[in-house]
């Protein structure tokens, strides 16, 4: 085992069983190889156990919930995950092909974090994190996935909601007949150009 070092790059590592859990790990990328820092494991779902293996390969976003997985998001140097599955390579890819929904919606969770999804076929029988999968620690947290994705697409109108604001307390007309609706007095501001077109009788 390895200390997590934000300057070193990292490798997010994961594993789904068919019909038991999840197992992912993050290794510390050195000179000598791959060096581990930290496993976790979860019992999937009834509903998780009925998707196809490559979403289950995408649920291990969930698994940032843990506080070692966020930590993430304070590396200085990208992260890596290699996967067997091409569609998870989508993720930040701008092209027509798009991923199922399913994964769509775990690789938008992804979007705060520096990671690069690395596509490597075949599978590694020596896989260190099958027997985790295969024998998982219950589940106990909640999917913060939707409070992520939230963020993301709020985040991309809040330059546009700051415009639309400061243009708006510009407009002199505007901000006159937000006068005139909030007090009602139309009949001392009728002759008023800006408040003409919007009075009558």
């Amino acid at each position: 085992m390895a200390y997590l070092s934000p300057a070193r790059p990292i490798v997010v590592r994961v594993e789904a069983s068919f019909l038991e859990g999840l197992s992912a790990d993050l290794f510390r990328n050195t000179g000598s190889g791959l060096q581990p820092v930290h496993f976790i494991s979860r019992t999937m779902t009834d509903t998780e156990k009925r998707y196809s293996q490559t979403e289950k390969d995408a649920l291990y976003i969930g698994q940032r919930t843990d506080s070692t997985f966020t930590s993430l998001e304070h590396q200085s140097s990208r992260s890596s995950h290699p996967t067997s599955h091409c569609s998870h390579c989508l993720k930040k890819e701008k092209t027509v092909m798009r991923p199922p929904l399913g994964i769509d919606k775990r690789v938008m969770g992804m979007q705060d974090v520096d990671s690069e999804p690395i596509y490597e076929p075949g599978k590694d029988n020596a896989d260190p994190l099958d027997y985790l999968s295969r024998h998982p620690l219950p589940e106990k947290g909640k999917d913060a996935i939707k409070s992520v994705i939230k963020y993301v697409l709020k985040a991309k109108h809040v330059v546009v909601e700051d415009q639309i604001k400061e243009e708006t307390c510009r407009d002199t007309q505007f901000q006159k007949l937000t006068a005139r609706i909030l007090t009602g007095d139309w009949e001392y501001h009728k002759k008023d150009p800006d408040i003409a077109p919007f009075y009558s009788e």
